[in-house]
């Protein structure tokens, strides 16, 4: 960073500031920047507000310039330029349009002057929120300083950091999430260095902690579980599971954390905020029947992120039919025997588990619940042993898992099994299209149908249901 941005430009003034005034461009620049041909350069980028919409006329016949032209002039006028930078800024309105494309334009062609340039107008919006600016109107030039990278985008990181930090910080308004937006695009972007990195993924994670939401951890398994696997993607996919959580905060302020630290929720993207805020508002509610879904905490392809309106039907189904809907996630067995342990000691022991949905990406013998924990048959009905007096005796268990429903699999060993639990999968690898919910003996009855229409199977239980 200069160390006073204003000396590098304005060292033009002392060279020729006299000349600067009276100079006139060539007839060719004249005709591409501005009419009439008697304004000169400096009277037009330096004119006052009444001139607002000349001064933008000029820079927008900046941007039809050939690249080469552009530095010409840049350097040629450094000193209006930036002058004229300084006068479209207001922090009623932030910049004028087209200051805004101009700026990107010459950044492109003389970093050093873009960035001396960008480091004022930075100035300008810290100067413009401590005194109460809209963010809104702000964010523009600090989400340009911050796509720029180097030194300015660190400058860019503190002043968010400060703005959010000076008021009720955790707002979830447009205006805090946009900003929160082209942070969370820092931590992954090829133009942050490690310390930027750093620090835009310190302020998101202090956004999430102030929500009861495991800060690094989220955003760790968020990159990870980018289905792009490209690190700019990775940064819109948590700007997603962002979004998703502010606009959850606004229906239900809480509900993030309950979910996070209750239900071990971590990817929001994935589920409606309808479903979210009702199993939130529901939580409290020990009389009305319930079943379960477990969904993984590792998805590297995003299949379980294309699943909100299945899920919200789903929801909406039980609901016309008196029952609710839970959610946990998690990344191994441990933690689905604590969530239906933790689920029947919330409920009583008189609401068992009515039903279960059971998510992974699967194969015939095994389900994977974490990047580096899957599980097989064996250790499944082992554990569904020690836990099957949680659940009511006729209770389905829905697998939406690849190919756990082939002959001789984990859906049919599971019917076999002690553990007592009607079964339905796929037999090859497909997604779930709808899930159709009926009743039967006045218990819930789950009629799933997957995207290939001839994988569904079911299998009836065998043996009677072994007491926990």
């Amino acid at each position: 960073m200069p160390s006073d941005p204003k000396e590098d430009i304005p060292a033009h003034e002392e060279e020729g500031a006299a000349n600067s005034q009276t100079e006139e461009v060539s007839s060719g620049e004249i005709d591409a920047l501005t009419h009439p041909v008697s304004d000169s350069v400096h009277d037009v980028l330096n004119s006052e507000e009444s001139d607002t919409e000349k001064r933008s006329t000029k820079m927008e016949r900046f941007l039809f310039m050939p690249s080469a032209k552009k530095a010409e002039f840049i350097d040629e006028h450094a000193t209006d330029v930036y002058q004229s930078f300084k006068k479209a800024f207001s922090p009623e309105r932030g910049l004028e349009y087209p200051f805004y494309s101009a700026l990107e334009e010459i950044l492109k062609v003389s970093r050093m002057r873009g960035s001396v340039i960008l480091y004022a107008l930075l100035d300008k919006t810290r100067e413009a929120l401590q005194g109460g600016a809209n963010m809104y109107f702000m964010s523009s030039i600090l989400q340009l300083a911050v796509k720029n990278g180097g030194s300015e985008a660190f400058e860019a990181l503190e002043i968010v950091e400060n703005y959010l930090e000076q008021k009720d910080t955790i707002q979830t308004g447009n205006d805090h999430h946009e900003v929160r937006s082209f942070v969370a695009k820092a931590i992954t972007s090829k133009e942050s260095t490690p310390q930027i990195a750093k620090k835009a993924k310190e302020i998101i994670a202090r956004y999430l902690y102030s929500l009861d939401i495991p800060g690094y951890l989220c955003i760790d398994t968020w990159i990870k579980n980018d289905k792009s696997k490209s690190k700019e993607n990775a940064g819109a996919n948590i700007s997603a599971h962002l979004a998703s959580i502010a606009h959850l905060e606004r229906k239900a302020p809480g509900a993030a954390g309950y979910l996070s630290s209750t239900c071990g929720v971590f990817f929001f993207r994935r589920y409606s905020s309808e479903l979210l805020k009702n199993i939130y508002l529901e939580r409290d509610d020990k009389e009305k029947p319930y079943g379960i879904i477990f969904y993984p905490h590792d998805d590297h392809n995003g299949a379980f992120t294309d699943e909100k309106g299945n899920l919200e039907k789903l929801r909406q189904d039980l609901a016309d039919r008196g029952y609710a809907l839970r959610l946990v996630e998690t990344g191994d067995l441990s933690g689905f025997e604590n969530a239906a342990r933790m689920m029947a000691h919330r409920y009583g022991a008189k609401n068992k588990i009515g039903f279960a949905v059971v998510g992974g990406h699967g194969t015939p013998n095994t389900i994977q619940l974490g990047s580096n924990y899957s599980f097989d048959s064996e250790k499944f009905i082992e554990k569904l042993e020690q836990i099957r007096g949680l659940f009511v005796d006729d209770c389905q268990m829905l697998f939406e898992s690849c190919s756990t429903g082939a002959s001789g699999g984990i859906a049919s060993k599971v019917a076999r099994s002690q553990a007592g639990f009607e079964t339905v999968a796929p037999n090859i690898p497909t997604s779930l299209k709808k899930v159709t919910v009926s009743s039967e003996k006045g218990h819930i009855v789950l009629d799933p149908e997957y995207s290939d229409a001839h994988s569904k199977r079911v299998y009836k239980r065998w043996g009677q249901p072994k007491a926990a």
